[in-house]
């Protein structure tokens, strides 16, 4: 990790993480300071935007989550991201594998195998990560509207992220309503053009596989255009229950919809 990326890195852990382990907006709210932190370079234009950092029930669940609070405490940049990593290349879901073998197939990542592009952490290189909900909790405790109390960290985390990018276009990824609904409802992120609809309805089941345009005037380098496609939920209870005939038919439509526009 080079010392420009890793000052970077600092800054938004503390800009941005650091408090939410005392934050007292959320009833929610982990107040123990467990978080996910995965990565940050600037030389990345595809961010990848989850629900939130599941929490397990298993030993080396508690032991991760004490390595978290430990490094937290220490201000141990590499031991967070280390943790945070690997958490995330073992979770166990069958989305994983076809989702990139999509982003493949449009020339967006390259490896020869999904197993070692996650095992050698390739993923972290190509895809900035991060979540709404900036806590470790159970999926089922995020309900409601979480993203009105985490809104504020994941907007100024990802304005500074796309302020330092040198690229002036972005293909920006959200899985579930969470993050949609935070697109939905920024200021800062200007919506220009919906692929095939102008309004943008309540649920992302409805917009699921859709491109969005949008831009966001940065601090550094000007507009930015942020090319987002939404999906819902990638549990495989949401994708069988989404409105949508096929998830990944339509991710693909989405796709190439991007490499039209982002090109032209």
């Amino acid at each position: 990790m080079s010392i420009v990326v890793k000052k970077q890195m600092q800054e938004i852990l503390n800009k941005y993480y650091s408090k939410t382990g005392h934050c007292q907006l959320c009833p929610l709210a982990n107040k123990e300071g467990v978080i996910h932190f995965y990565n940050c370079s600037s030389d990345q234009n595809k961010i990848l935007i989850f629900q939130n950092p599941k929490e397990g029930r298993s030993e080396e669940d508690k032991e991760r989550s004490m390595r978290i609070k430990d490094s937290m405490m220490k201000r141990d940049l590499d031991e967070l991201v280390e943790v945070s990593q690997k958490a995330f290349v073992e979770w166990k879901t069958n989305f994983f594998p076809r989702f990139f073998r999509v982003l493949k197939k449009h020339n967006l990542v390259d490896f020869e195998t999904f197993d070692k592009y996650m095992l050698t952490r390739n993923l972290f290189r190509d895809f900035y990560i991060t979540d709404v909900v900036k806590c470790v909790a159970q999926t089922k405790a995020i309900y409601g509207k979480p993203e009105l109390y985490c809104s504020e960290y994941l907007k100024g985390e990802l304005f500074e992220k796309i302020s330092r990018t040198q690229k002036k276009r972005l293909l920006i990824v959200t899985f579930g309503n969470v993050a949609y609904r935070f697109f939905h409802k920024s200021k800062i992120f200007k919506l220009r053009k919906v692929n095939q609809k102008s309004e943008l309805p309540p649920k992302v089941t409805k917009r699921n596989g859709y491109l969005h345009l949008y831009t966001c005037e940065s601090t550094e380098g000007g507009k930015k255009e942020l090319y987002v496609i939404h999906l819902t939920h990638l549990s495989e209870r949401a994708r069988i229950f989404t409105l949508r005939e096929s998830y990944f038919d339509y991710l693909e439509e989405g796709l190439q919809s991007y490499r039209e526009l982002a090109h032209s």
